[in-house]
């Protein structure tokens, strides 16, 4: 999708042992990726590195500002960027 700030896409598939997220944010923009799993029993890395673990935000790689529970769901806030989260369930 084109944005007034640049392409923006999402891209997902399931894996063997949960789901593969690819997001592309446009400069100068913010966007929530909402990855939908059970945070308490989730973990999502973000190019390899853990951003979500056991119930909890662990440490986040550059791009990524925030990750938190919310409504059945991972919540990812995440700067411009190329991103590629793995989810496992």
């Amino acid at each position: 999708m084109e944005t007034v700030n640049g392409g923006l896409a999402s891209r997902w598939e399931r894996t063997d042992d949960g789901l593969a997220l690819d997001v592309e944010i446009p400069w100068n923009t913010t966007a929530r990726v909402r990855a939908p799993v059970d945070p308490a029993s989730a973990t999502v890395t973000a190019d390899e590195a853990v951003v979500w673990a056991d119930g909890d935000a662990a440490s986040l790689p550059e791009g990524v500002d925030d990750a938190a529970a919310g409504d059945g769901a991972v919540v990812l806030t995440v700067g411009s960027g190329s991103y590629q989260f793995d989810v496992q369930y």
